[in-house]
């Protein structure tokens, strides 16, 4: 009997583990389009021209470095009790500040959240955007060029990078609360972040390659124009 429940449990454990990196692919996946007007485009292909703006911008490199921002204290005041070892503080944060106590664990959360949101203002970039559009004469549809369109696109930045650090918070960090509870299945609760750093890093060298086979497919379109 014993063996036939872990064996289920693998099973299940698995087929969750998939269902939940198909979900992951959907919301690197999904984006919202901001429909971009380009002056030097044929009116054929004005209506395909948009900025896309992910669900969740920061992908999984909140979840890495919530990782390390957590241990970072718990290794601070490891050190620094060796040379104060009746340091009521140190030996609390020594001791608390692990991601298999509850603070530990809320700090990492909290951290998720608010990394979410950082990496999504870092990654889609606002400023280089509008300057980029203005330097070429394209605008967002009803949006001034400029300050304006900046704002705009920190707006929807900070919109998705919520969204993002509820949907990190709630499926890798969420599930930590269990260790406190079961400590000694932390590889277990932390599977989910684990999943969610695989799925983003591995979307992204997806669209590198597919970068690098455009350039090598367009490749003789320009070696030929450079013999004419």
């Amino acid at each position: 009997h014993s063996t036939g429940r872990l064996i289920l449990i693998i099973a299940a454990l698995a087929v969750g583990l998939v269902l939940f990196a198909a979900l992951n692919v959907l919301t690197d996946r999904g984006e919202y389009r901001l429909p971009l007007v380009r002056l030097l485009i044929d009116n054929r292909y004005a209506s395909r021209s948009y900025l896309p703006i992910k669900l969740t911008p920061a992908g999984g490199m909140p979840v890495m470095f919530a990782m390390a921002i957590v241990t970072l204290p718990t290794y601070f005041c490891m050190f620094f009790l060796t040379f104060f070892p009746q340091n009521q503080w140190l030996m609390w944060g020594a001791t608390s500040l692990s991601l298999t106590k509850l603070p530990g664990i809320v700090l990492y959360i909290s951290m998720l959240f608010l990394l979410s949101i950082a990496f999504a203002l870092v990654n889609v970039n606002a400023e280089q955007q509008a300057k980029a559009f203005q330097r070429a004469g394209d605008y967002l549809l009803g949006v001034r060029p400029g300050k304006a369109t900046e704002r705009r696109i920190n707006q929807l930045a900070l919109i998705f990078g919520f969204v993002g650090g509820l949907y990190n918070g709630i499926f890798a960090g969420l599930p930590m609360l269990m260790i406190v509870s079961h400590p000694h299945q932390l590889g277990v609760y932390m599977l989910p972040g684990y999943v969610l750093m695989i799925v983003g890093f591995s979307m992204g060298m997806i669209d590198q390659i597919n970068i690098l086979s455009i350039r090598k497919r367009y490749r003789p379109l320009f070696d030929h124009a450079k013999e004419a």
